[in-house]
């Protein structure tokens, strides 16, 4: 156990002679008292203990209530998070949509174009044809015609002899 020792101390009261005032002023007005009876007087200990408990519930209120609003807006934010990489996608989609629409138009434009210029090309195979199996019938009619005619003006004398008029288109 360890021994306790108490040690005072005490200084000398410090004697200053009192300084009265040279000069007093004069009373104005009156003197007036106000009498404070014991239950009159704030009781800090019964007053205080309801305005703290207010104070505490309504800094408790307020900050659940801001928790919430940020929960709320951590929320919505991941929302519009959502709702934003949506249309992005939708509108990638769509753009992908109507590069395939452009693709499928240029390529039926073309066919178009293409089966246009066969069907032109299949006309003038079918003219030159034509023109061709007319040119045939017409020079056959023609050929012992131009014969006998160039025979007659003897520039055909030995073509006939020599077997050769045979006449091919």
């Amino acid at each position: 156990m360890v021994e306790e020792v108490d040690a005072i101390t005490q200084t000398d009261a410090f004697n200053c002679p009192e300084i009265k005032p040279l000069v007093v002023p004069a009373k104005l007005g009156f003197d007036v008292s106000t009498q404070v009876l014991d239950d009159e007087l704030f009781h800090f200990d019964e007053e205080v203990t309801p305005l703290v408990e207010n104070l505490v519930l309504k800094v408790l209120e307020q900050s659940i209530l801001e928790n919430c609003e940020e929960e709320e807006l951590i929320l919505l934010k991941e929302e519009q998070n959502y709702y934003t990489n949506r249309r992005r996608l939708e509108k990638l989609r769509l753009f992908r949509l109507a590069q395939r629409e452009r693709v499928v138009a240029c390529e039926r434009e073309r066919r178009m174009h293409q089966g246009c210029q066969d069907k032109e090309d299949e006309e003038d195979l079918q003219d030159m044809v034509g023109a061709r199996m007319f040119a045939k019938s017409y020079v056959k009619l023609l050929v012992p015609h131009l014969y006998d005619t160039l025979e007659n003006d003897g520039l055909l004398q030995n073509f006939k002899t020599a077997g050769k008029h045979k006449f091919m288109l």
